[in-house]
């Protein structure tokens, strides 16, 4: 089945409540943090289709190398920044590589579970 509208990269759309949007980030950079797999990924992915320089950044150099590979071979311009944004370290070289980004998607965050009234202020603001 044909898509009903054009698609493409620089030729994203989307549906936002009955009306159909044309977004067109051709020029723009980008950075998704968290971004060698699920949300993230999907993210820089859409982003790229839009037009968009993307660079993914996660910790896993394989994983992200993966990741930049898959979108590359979609014809998309991707790629990726090995970084682990939980360190001062970290922090520094991503921003040292890109001193000049149109748009930041912060997708990385800690996983794990926890009684809601059991979070301190400490615990919400603790290294990803």
């Amino acid at each position: 089945m044909q898509a009903p509208y054009p698609t493409g990269v620089g030729a994203f759309f989307l549906h936002f409540r009955g009306t159909l949007m044309h977004i067109d980030l051709s020029g723009k950079t980008a950075v998704v943090t968290g971004a060698s797999s699920g949300i993230g990924l999907a993210i820089a992915r859409g982003l790229a289709q839009a037009g968009a320089r993307v660079t993914l950044s996660a910790r896993d150099a394989g994983r992200l190398n993966a990741a930049v590979a898959a979108l590359q071979a979609e014809g998309l311009q991707a790629q990726g920044i090995a970084a682990d944004l939980a360190t001062a370290a970290g922090c520094q070289a991503l921003i040292a590589a890109l001193p000049d980004t149109d748009i930041l998607v912060n997708n990385l965050g800690i996983y794990g579970t926890q009684d809601f009234f059991a979070i301190t202020g400490k615990t919400s603001s603790r290294p990803m």
